[in-house]
């Protein structure tokens, strides 16, 4: 029993006796001959009991008692009083007083009355402690079912965007077809023409000169020389944007595989590749994308799920960069692991938020413009993938992020 208790009274005797009986028993005792004196102790230590003279010098004990009520909340108190003054008594309760004593009194009913008090705080301490950590623990589950949630519903907008894109991938790709297909097919005939053009130019020996003077003035008001420079540069244009809206789509329906219930053997090269098609338009403005691509050994996993990762740390180093940097993307293959970093040149993660990043729910971005959960759902991903996420960052210079993702693993998914 090492509990302290504080004695306020103006009568060294009194002092004495209580001092004397309360330690016999235990108690930490000190004490105090006025208000003063009384307030310096405790603010210089914490005492789990006060027993106070309601009549003290300087001012009363009642006004003390506020006081000590104010300064320290969870310090028992117990009034003392020569007078048996119920309406005092009711006041000092409603003030906070744990219990109150008439004097004169035996011995016997102050051990009782502060073990009771005691006991009582001791027991309202641990019903409060208990009551926080169950308020925590219901915090925390609430926490996670919400979290839960999110990500599920998350899932499920992304199935709905794969299945968009798995649409729309397929609408595309016929049209697409055909416009490879008629540009391939309008060179040739345009290669036809300038034949043509060159050898009718070439007859113009034996003609009379009004037809050829007429033939020089209608191939320069047509502009025709101009034409035949400008054909093949436009059809090429023409054939390399097919080729990239070609290249987007195959993206997108790698994106678009929703379904896979197993995971596949795995170019990861080819996997970010797809995420920075998909994400180029979140860079192109913002970002110019710098490869250095190992050569990598294929690995089972899921890919959609790892180019949502990719996509994720691509938008995000995109949005880090306010006007116009780098996004340098690395690939290597290292004994039994295939490690993935993706560095940006933005504005970086400033200390305080480093250790939020991947918790659900945690955005810095604008409010309605995230939803705090891309970097958690990565996380989790990255985790079931049986790999790791790590990042290293720098107000003014940037962020790094890197992923390891074993050669050979089981998903748990």
């Amino acid at each position: 029993m090492n509990e302290h208790i504080l004695l306020i009274d103006d009568e060294k005797l009194v002092l004495k006796m209580q001092g004397t009986y309360l330690s016999e028993h235990g108690y930490l005792c000190q004490t105090a001959k006025n208000a003063d004196e009384a307030l310096r102790l405790l603010s210089q230590q914490t005492f789990d009991l006060v027993l106070l003279d309601i009549r003290i010098p300087g001012r009363s004990g009642v006004e003390l008692l506020k006081e000590i009520k104010e300064r320290c909340p969870t310090t028992s108190v117990i009034m003392v009083t020569a007078v048996d003054d119920l309406e005092t008594a009711l006041e000092c309760t409603s003030m906070g007083a744990d219990d109150y004593i008439v004097k004169p009194f035996s011995a016997g009913r102050v051990i009782i009355s502060v073990r009771n008090t005691l006991e009582k705080s001791r027991l309202f301490r641990e019903n409060l402690a208990n009551q926080n950590y169950l308020k925590k623990k219901v915090d925390e589950q609430t926490e996670k079912i919400k979290a839960s949630q999110a990500v599920a519903m998350q899932q499920e907008k992304l199935a709905a965007i794969g299945q968009l894109a798995a649409g729309v991938a397929h609408e595309i790709n016929n049209p697409v077809g055909f416009i490879t297909s008629n540009l391939n097919t309008l060179q040739r005939y345009l290669e036809r023409y300038d034949s043509f053009i060159d050898f009718f130019m070439g007859l113009d020996e034996g003609l009379p000169e009004t037809i050829k003077e007429n033939l020089k003035n209608q191939y320069r008001k047509l502009k025709i020389g101009l034409l035949r420079e400008d054909s093949p540069g436009l059809i090429e244009e023409c054939q390399e944007g097919a080729e990239r809206i070609k290249t987007i789509v195959q993206g997108l329906k790698g994106f678009a595989r929703t379904d896979e219930v197993k995971p596949s053997l795995t170019d990861i090269n080819q996997c970010l590749e797809s995420a920075i098609n998909i994400t180029w338009n979140e860079i192109k403005y913002k970002a110019t994308i710098e490869r250095d691509f190992g050569e990598l050994s294929k690995i089972l996993c899921y890919p959609q799920q790892l180019s949502q990762v990719f996509m994720n740390l691509l938008v995000n180093a995109a949005h880090a960069i306010s006007e116009k940097g780098t996004i340098s993307i690395s690939t290597r293959c290292a004994d039994d692991h295939i490690k993935i970093t993706v560095t940006d040149t933005g504005c970086g993660i400033p200390p305080e938020n480093q250790s939020k990043i991947f918790e659900p729910f945690f955005t810095t971005k604008e409010h309605g413009k995230g939803t705090g959960l891309g970097m958690s759902i990565a996380y989790d991903i990255i985790a079931n993938h049986h790999g790791s996420i790590r990042f290293a960052s720098e107000v003014g210079k940037g962020s790094t992020f890197v992923v390891q993702l074993p050669v050979e693993t089981a998903v748990d998914c």
